[in-house]
């Protein structure tokens, strides 16, 4: 149980600095070692609270990037197109 809770607090300091990809490195390991653990609190922090977050916030950043994206190159279009002309 101590492994995986201090797995945790790195998955967890890893999120709040906006490195999913730490965040995930070590959430996967926390996966291996669930089976193990004997505290049901922790799975279920596991479960409901840190992955779907981890997820959510990847997902989210990766929609604001692409979002980001398409508004710039429309931007882009636009200024070439005035120049064109």
């Amino acid at each position: 149980d101590y492994k995986v809770q201090s797995l945790f607090d790195m998955s967890y300091c890893a999120l709040r600095q906006r490195n999913f990809k730490l965040a995930l490195t070590k959430l996967n390991e926390i996966r291996q070692h669930l089976d193990l653990c004997q505290n049901l609190l922790i799975r279920s922090i596991y479960w409901n609270e840190i992955y779907c977050d981890v997820y959510l916030k990847r997902h989210q950043i990766q929609s604001s990037t692409s979002t980001l994206s398409s508004l710039l190159s429309t931007s882009v279009a636009k200024e070439l197109k005035k120049n064109g002309n």
